[in-house]
C-alpha cells in the first residue's frame, strides 16, 4: 500500500487522491522559529501572512502538533488578507486546523474572513465561551445566514485538537476532531461568497465593524489548510489523526535495561525475568518483541505526551500464545491507584480480545471482540480507536460490534485521572507491581492522537507483501 505525505501528517494514497495539493489554496504551517510585530509567516501554498502583536517582546512561537505553533495572547493576529482575490467569491471549500486552547480562555476568534467595513459581516469559525464550545457561522450586512455548534464543550482543556469546517454549498458542517458535530443546508452559500466585499483575513481576530480588530483569540493555532472544496469525512478524518508514538520493535535482540527505540515518541526500556533469551523474533514486517509471561516494554516517557487525550486509537499486530488468563497486550495506568488504567488486552482462557478503562474502580467503558479464538498462535491486527462518543475495537480490520458486555463510554489515555505509567506486554495499577504478563510477540506498535477512521484501520490491517511497508503516519 503507498502513501504520501502531507506536512507531518501520512495518509493512504486512496484518500490523498481527494486531497491532492491542486484542490489545497492555502496552508500555513507556522513553523517560524520566532514572531514578532510585522514579521512574514511563510504559505506553503497561497500567499504569505503578516504576524501583528499588541507589542510585546515574547516569541510567539511554541511546539506544535508537527513543527512549531503560532502562539496568539489576546492581542495578536496573522492578517492573510493576500489571499481575499484566491478565497473571494468560493463557494464551497474547507478550513482545517488544530488548535490548543487553555480552560480559562474561552470567546475569540480562530479564524476569519470579512468586510472590514461593514458590520456583522464575516465567515469565521470561533471559540462560543470559557465552555469551550465551538461555532462555524456566516453572516452578512448582519443578518445570519448559518451558525453550526459543536455538541458539547470542554475542548479549552489544553490539549490538541482538530477543527474541519466543510462548506458544499448551500450545505455546511463543522468537525471536531475527525467527528462531525452538526451539519444544514444554509441560506447563503456556505464559504467565502457570503461576504459579498471580502477584504480582509484574519487568524485569532474579527475585523467587521469598520472600528479595527476585535474578538481576540488566545491559545495556540497550527497547520492551517483551506481547501477549494468540500472535504469528504474520509479527508477530515485522515487530517485529524497524528501520530503520536510508533514502535517497530526491530531491535536484532532484546536484554533487562536495553532501550527499544521508537521512530514517533519517545524510547522504551525492555524489562526481563532474568532469562537470557534475545526476547526477539521474525515479525509481520521485520522482528518483533517476543514476551515470555515475565518481560514487558516500558513506555512511561510518553506518559506526559499522551495522558489527557480524549480522542485517540492504538493499532498493533500479535501472535499471542494459548491465554491462561487475562493478559495486556498494551496498557497505560496510575500505578499508585487500584483498577485506573486504560488497556487493550486478552480477556480470559477463551481468547477473547477487549479494549476498557476503569478510573478509581469504576468501569468508564468496554468493548469486547465478536468472537473467541485469538490467543491462536498466529498474526492477527487489533485497533482500539476511542472517539468523541464511544470507543471502537477493530479484529484484522473489521468493527467489532456484537461482543460480550459491553458497555458504551468515550475517552483515550485521558481516562486515567494520573497517567503514570505505560507498558507493553503487562499492567500496573495496583501498587505493587506488574501484572497480566503477556505471552507471545507483538510489532508495529502506533499510538495515534484522533479517531482513525474504518478506511485507515483498514489500510493498517492490509498485510505487507513482498517485503512492502504500510506506513500511515
Amino acid at each position: 500500500m503507498n502513501t504520501k505525505r502531507l506536512t507531518g501528517i501520512w495518509i493512504p494514497l486512496a484518500v490523498w487522491a481527494a486531497v491532492a495539493p491542486a484542490a489545497l489554496v492555502g496552508h500555513w504551517t507556522f513553523d517560524e522559529t520566532a514572531l514578532s510585530n510585522g514579521n512574514t509567516v511563510a504559505a506553503t501554498v497561497g500567499a504569505a501572512g503578516t504576524f501583528a502583536s499588541g507589542g510585546d517582546t515574547e516569541l510567539h512561537s511554541v511546539e506544535g502538533v508537527a513543527g512549531n505553533a503560532v502562539s496568539l495572547d489576546g492581542n495578536d493576529s496573522v492578517d492573510l488578507s493576500a489571499n481575499v482575490g484566491t478565497l473571494g467569491g468560493l463557494t464551497s471549500g474547507s478550513i482545517a486546523f488544530w488548535f490548543k486552547q487553555a480552560p480559562s480562555h474561552g470567546f475569540g476568534t480562530f479564524f476569519s474572513g470579512s468586510d472590514a467595513g461593514d458590520e456583522s459581516s464575516e465567515l469565521r469559525v470561533w471559540p462560543l465561551s470559557t465552555g469551550g464550545t465551538l461555532g462555524y457561522g456566516a453572516r452578512n450586512d448582519g443578518v445570519t445566514l448559518f451558525e453550526e455548534r459543536t455538541d458539547t464543550g470542554g475542548y479549552n482543556d489544553g490539549v490538541w485538537h482538530h477543527v474541519a469546517a466543510v462548506s458544499t454549498g448551500p450545505d455546511v458542517a463543522l468537525y471536531l476532531d475527525g467527528n462531525l458535530q452538526a451539519n444544514e443546508t444554509t441560506a447563503g452559500s456556505g464559504f467565502f461568497a457570503d461576504v459579498d466585499n471580502l477584504d480582509t483575513i484574519l487568524v485569532g481576530a474579527n475585523d467587521d465593524s469598520g472600528g479595527g480588530l476585535q474578538w481576540y483569540y488566545t491559545g495556540l493555532v497550527d497547520d492551517l489548510r483551506i481547501y477549494d472544496h468540500a472535504l469528504s469525512a474520509d479527508e477530515v478524518a485522515a487530517l485529524a489523526v497524528i501520530l503520536r508514538g510508533h514502535w517497530t520493535f526491530d531491535e536484532t535482540g532484546l536484554s533487562d535495561g536495553d532501550t527499544v527505540s521508537a521512530t514517533v515518541g519517545a524510547d522504551g526500556t525492555f524489562e526481563s525475568g532474568g532469562d537470557a533469551d534475545s526476547h526477539t523474533a521474525q515479525g509481520v514486517w521485520n522482528r518483533a518483541v517476543r514476551l515470555d509471561g515475565n518481560d514487558y516494554v516500558d513506555l512511561s516517557a510518553n506518559a506526559a505526551s499522551l495522558g489527557g487525550l480524549k480522542t485517540g486509537s492504538i493499532a498493533f499486530w500479535f501472535k499471542a500464545e494459548d491465554a491462561a488468563n487475562v493478559a495486556a497486550f498494551v496498557s497505560g495506568s496510575d500505578v499508585s491507584d487500584a483498577s485506573s488504567e486504560l488497556r487493550v488486552f486478552i480477556y480470559n482462557s477463551n481468547g477473547w480480545v477487549a479494549y476498557a478503562a476503569r478510573n478509581d474502580g469504576v468501569t468508564l467503558f468496554q468493548q469486547f471482540s465478536n468472537t473467541t479464538g485469538w490467543d491462536s498462535n498466529v498474526w492477527h491486527h487489533a485497533v482500539a480507536v476511542s472517539t468523541a462518543s464511544d470507543v471502537l475495537l477493530y479484529m484484522n480490520g473489521v468493527q467489532q460490534t456484537t461482543g460480550i458486555g459491553h458497555v458504551a463510554g468515550a475517552g483515550f489515555f485521558g481516562s486515567v485521572a494520573d497517567l503514570d505509567t505505560i507498558l507493553v506486554g503487562a499492567n500496573d495499577d495496583i501498587g505493587v507491581g506488574v501484572e497480566w504478563s503477556y505471552t507471545g510477540l507483538i510489532d508495529d506498535l502506533r499510538i495515534y492522537q484522533g479517531s482513525l477512521s474504518p478506511v485507515l484501520v483498514q489500510e493498517l490491517a492490509a498485510r505487507p507483501v513482498s517485503g512492502s511497508l504500510v506506513v500511515i503516519r
